[in-house]
């Protein structure tokens, strides 16, 4: 029962007050520089006072609900200084300055796949790592479903962790049994004028390198067994 990394991704995801859905477009991504304009649709954009969704081709997914927005990439085998949404994140701050930004969070997660295909593989999986044989011993008519929150106190901050198991669909193959690593660093906006609380907010954006080496760190080394090298610096 050997896992393989399948899918890692990272959201940054923006608590403010005064943003709608509504304000989320493609038109304005690209009209307004968030976006370079040569960027494709993967497809039709969701427009509605609910929830808003603009997705590309390069893996690049940013949904609006009332009070948040939140951006989304998949990380694959891209290299660190690829990586887009703490740059768009930043430019959608600075193109609307006034939405009285409250939180961020940071939030990597990543799903281990495994080669057989049985449905409890996932489950077993995960009572292994947390369970003793008799507590994880099935008990009536299935095995005994897991799943595991978890709070890590670091310096200045938390970091919840939650594993679960999935069933992950990818394009053209069938469900695979998976676990799900997903993170979640909460940070709150400080500042007596809106000027301090958007330099504080950029300095929070900056942190998502070093939350995700953490998660990295963590997820890899106590739970996969596995040695991990440190990201590089992004400048």
């Amino acid at each position: 029962m050997t896992p393989t990394l399948t899918i890692q991704e990272i959201a940054i995801a923006i608590a403010a007050r005064n943003h709608a859905p509504t304000l989320l477009t493609s038109e304005f991504l690209k009209y307004s520089g968030i976006v370079p304009p040569d960027w494709e649709l993967a497809r039709p954009p969701i427009l509605n006072p609910q929830v808003s969704q603009v997705a590309f081709t390069n893996g690049i997914n940013i949904v609006a609900q009332p009070g948040a927005i939140t951006f989304i990439e998949s990380l694959g085998t891209k290299s660190l200084e690829t990586v887009e949404i703490p740059r768009i994140a930043r430019k959608y701050i600075e193109i609307l300055p006034h939405a009285d930004y409250q939180g961020l969070s940071i939030n990597p997660r990543s799903f281990l796949t495994f080669e057989e295909q049985d449905e409890n593989t996932a489950r077993q999986y995960i009572a292994s790592m947390f369970l003793s044989k008799e507590a994880s011993a099935q008990f009536g008519q299935a095995p005994v479903k897991a799943a595991v929150n978890l709070v890590y106190s670091l310096e200045q901050r938390e970091f919840n962790l939650s594993v679960a198991e999935a069933m992950l669909q990818l394009p053209d193959s069938e469900p695979k049994p998976a676990v799900l690593f997903s993170g979640s660093f909460q940070y709150e906006v400080t500042g007596e004028k809106e000027g301090e609380k958007l330099q504080h907010l950029y300095q929070l954006l900056e942190n998502w390198l070093p939350d995700l080496e953490t998660y990295r760190e963590i997820v890899n080394q106590r739970f996969l067994g596995k040695e991990v090298e440190r990201l590089p610096s992004v400048t």
